[in-house]
Formats: C-alpha cells, structure tokens, sequence
C-alpha cells in the first residue's frame, strides 16, 4: 500500500495503481492536520489486521470525527477497481466546493455549543513552563521552568459520546465502535496575553453570566502531566461537573513522566512563588463572585504552601468557596500541621 499525503496527488496515486494493490492519493489541497490524522488511522487500522477498503474508510472518517476539513480529499485506488465508489463520491463533492478550516465552528465558551458530535470548551490558563518557541505559540510549552507567569487561553474539542470523567477509550475500543471518543487540545488554538489583557479577557467571560453565576474554577493539575494533559482534564471536568463559568488551569512545569518524580518535588517547590500570585490576582482580578479550586495529586503541595501566603496578601478570610484535595500527594503530618489554613481560607473544603 502507498499513501500519498501530498496535496493534488491523486494524478500520482492513479498511475502507480497500474503497479500496487492499494494506494490513496489527495484530489485537491488538504490541510496538514487532517493529511496527518488520516495516515495515523489508516496505517493503525492495517496494524489491527483491517483490510485495505476499512482502512481506507476509518482514515477519512477519522478526519470527520476530529473536527477537520478535508474529510472528500483522500480518493483509494483499490484492486479490482479504478476507484472505490466512496471515492467518487468525495471526489465528486470536492468539485463542488469543500469544507474550509475558517468555515469549522469555533466556540468562545463551554456554553457555545457549534455541532452535534462536540463540545469546544474555551479554558484560560497561567504557567510557569518555557514555550518550545517564542515565535510558534501552536507548539506548546516545554517541561522546563520559567522565571515568570505565560498567560493564554486555549480550546479543546470535548466529543459527546464519551464516559463521564474520561479521557477517551482504548484504542482497541475506538475501532471496534467506530467512535473516537477521545478529548483534544486545538494547538492552533493557542493565544498568548500580557497579564493585563489576559485579566481584562477573564473579566469579560464572568462579566457576560448571570447574577448569581458568576462562578470560576482554577485547576491545579500533579505529577506526571504535561500542559496538554492538564488542559485535557480542564477541559473534562468543565463539561462533566458541569461548572458555571470560565474554566482556567495552572501549569506548573512535571516533567511529564513517571521517573521525573524526584525533579517534580523540586519543581512543585520552586512554583509556589508563581502559584501565589496567579491565585492572589484571580480573586482581585477575576471578577467571579465564587472561586472554586481543585487540586490533583502533587499539586496539592503547592496549594497548600502557597494558601497562606495568598490569604496574608489579599487580607481577608474565605476568599475561595469550594476547594477539592483530589488524592493529595502531602505527608500526613505536614498536612495535619498546615490543613487549618482551609477552615480560613474556603467555605467548604473536601477531601478526596
């Protein structure tokens, strides 16, 4: 089998099928993205045994259940015929005017719902990770430390037929469904701000809910996690709780896997300078009128060291409503020496 990701290439793919089984070639432009995401489907399809044709159909309609353009552009050369009857059928639409990447719907809220399959859930976020390049924000953030808070907002495309609290299913279970059920960050998506604009931005968001639903929520993701994963579960717990209000996530910098352990302890140390003035300028800058937080694994250590210092700075008591310890990675007695801070600084706190 040949794929040939390359735009117009179906001229190229007709003429080598006088020579290979299978090959699949592009009709007209296609975007990166879906080029991309179709070979991953196609090429994983053929690994679990699939024949030619179904992997042919899971590639394009791998580019339909993540939201791209282009789904019509891959056209199969396939034995026994010149072109299966699915192809000339997307081929024939391609003529007729194809879907563009400025056409796809693109929410500004959890509330914006554009389509039947997902949900686009629009989070702010604040790190204290390095991007990968100042130039090419759409690359990410780096597991590395920076001397200072990178503020942004970013989107991810939650689909609607997934378990509550998921992630996404097994492979193995995606291609028996036919369901890509999986949550997924939009890297192109991502927006950098000066912290004025950033705080303007979040205010417009509360500014725009009802009286009595100005609600915020702050996530403060463990160990083991990356800026995309902790943006995934953001997202995730956005839709699935679900929460009124803009959904924002603090990243620190894990290292992102299970032998960074060590160097996470350092780092969730070396965050709480950068953790309390995200927190402090949330309450004065925010504009909610209820700020829930929820803190995951070794996040909570941060959270708690910082939490005092957040309260000496904004002078007041309870500034926080709910706070959830999700699985706390504390030492028993540090926690019991420190937990009281909670009764001073939320309305309810729940440990899980």
């Amino acid at each position: 089998a040949v794929v040939l990701n390359a735009c117009y290439s179906v001229f190229a793919a007709e003429e080598l099928s006088e020579f290979v089984e299978c090959v699949v070639g592009m009709g007209n432009k296609i975007d990166n993205d879906s080029a991309r995401e179709f070979a991953l489907a196609f090429y994983e399809s053929l690994a679990f045994g699939r024949d030619y044709a179904t992997a042919f159909r899971f590639g394009y309609k791998a580019i339909d259940l993540n939201h791209m353009p282009d789904s019509d552009q891959p056209i199969a050369f396939l034995p026994g015929m010149k072109t299966s009857d699915a192809s000339i059928a997307r081929q024939t639409s391609s003529i007729s005017g194809r879907k563009q990447r400025s056409e796809l719907p693109k929410s500004t809220s959890l509330e914006s719902v554009k389509n039947e399959q997902v949900v686009s859930v629009k989070l702010w976020y604040g790190t204290n990770r390095k991007p990968n390049d100042t130039l090419r924000l759409d690359l990410g953030f780096s597991n590395d430390r920076d001397d200072k808070i990178n503020f942004g907002t970013c989107e991810v495309a939650v689909p609607r037929r997934r378990a509550v609290g998921s992630l996404g299913s097994w492979a193995w279970y995606r291609w028996l469904t036919w369901n890509d059920d999986r949550v997924k960050l939009d890297w192109k998506s991502l927006v950098k701000y000066e912290p004025i604009s950033f705080w303007k931005s979040l205010q417009q968001s509360v500014k725009s809910l009802e009286d009595g639903k100005k609600h915020a929520v702050v996530f403060i993701h463990g160990f083991n996690v990356s800026f995309k994963d902790a943006a995934l579960r953001t997202a995730q717990l956005a839709v699935d709780l679900p929460l009124p209000g803009p959904a924002t996530f603090f990243s620190w910098p894990s290292r992102g896997y299970m032998l960074g352990y060590a160097a996470d302890e350092a780092t969730i140390r070396y965050t709480e300078k950068y953790l309390i003035e995200f927190l402090t300028n949330f309450v004065q800058q925010s504009g909610a009128e209820r700020i829930h937080l929820i803190a995951h694994s070794m996040g909570n250590r941060g959270l708690l060291d910082a939490m005092d210092k957040v309260i000496a700075a904004l002078k007041c008591e309870k500034p926080f409503d709910q706070v959830i310890l999700a699985a706390p990675d504390v030492d028993l007695g540090e926690f019991g020496q420190k937990a009281e801070i909670y009764a001073r600084a939320a309305k309810q706190t729940t440990l899980y």
